[in-house]
């Protein structure tokens, strides 16, 4: 069984407040990395969500009726994906930073890497217009960095808490579940339902937000045993090689601004 961690992300430039008519700028996500999924003895100490194989985003709400969505890479993708522009009338104020994936379905409503790279490929408007009909995407949102203060002290299940509390539901824009502990049932009820396989997020966990932290420097791994190894930010493993499900494990200790 394939297993892994997320490593740190980063916050770049602007620091951990929000400039004037603005949030949270050039947040970096975390990623995650291969490596043995938590133990019997610790596995209560997590939440498991679902791997979705999708591309990430951060999604800022100034609390204006506005919206940006910048890629992993600092990249403004908004007008790629119209469907989207809901999220702010969800929701309309205060100002917020949300993280999450887009993800495209296949027929049979599981994600698509191919439909969602072609997707990803197409910056024309018309093209994209069309694509709204013919590819649509969702938008899977996990995480909340900013609600109209900064979050990124606050540990695992406080966040997701409040990320809960916003009832964010449209039909392309969702809060996927989160599953307590045991491990091994949620690892289970993703493979039935033909998923690639879990993020195990320690309930501990909380955020650095501080500028100039470098991704990948720091990681707590869940354990290096059974030969697997661990694949840092930028190696993005296949989750598909024979059949093998992924469980990746989310254990970085950080600390906040």
């Amino acid at each position: 069984m394939l297993t892994g961690m997320e490593t740190t992300g980063r916050v770049a430039g602007a620091g951990c407040r929000a400039q004037a008519g603005s949030v949270l700028v050039a947040l970096a996500p975390m990623f995650a990395v291969i490596g043995p999924a938590p133990g019997l003895e610790s596995e209560a100490e997590y939440a498991y969500e679902t791997l979705w194989n999708g591309v990430r985003v951060i999604a800022h709400l100034p609390g204006n009726g506005s919206m940006r969505l910048l890629s992993q890479t600092g990249v403004d993708v908004t007008d790629q994906y119209p469907e989207l522009k809901a999220l702010p009338v969800l929701l309309p104020g205060p100002q917020a930073v949300l993280d999450g994936e887009i993800i495209t379905l296949d027929g049979e409503g599981r994600p698509s890497v191919e439909r969602l790279q072609q997707r990803m490929s197409l910056h024309h408007p018309q093209a994209i217009g069309h694509a709204v009909e013919d590819l649509p995407v969702q938008l899977m949102l996990y995480d909340i960095l900013y609600l109209g203060e900064p979050n990124v002290q606050l540990p695992y299940t406080s966040r997701r808490d409040l990320l809960d509390d916003l009832a964010l539901a449209s039909p392309g824009i969702s809060v996927p579940a989160a599953w307590p502990a045991p491990g091994e049932q949620a690892f289970e009820q993703t493979r039935l339902e033909g998923y690639d396989g879990v993020v195990a997020k320690r309930l501990t966990w909380f955020l650095r937000g501080c500028p100039g932290l470098q991704a990948g420097k720091e990681s707590d791994s869940c354990g290096a045993g059974q030969g697997t190894g661990f694949r840092l930010q930028g190696e993005r493993p296949s989750t598909r090689s024979g059949g093998v499900v992924d469980v990746r494990c989310e254990n970085q200790a950080r600390t906040p601004c």
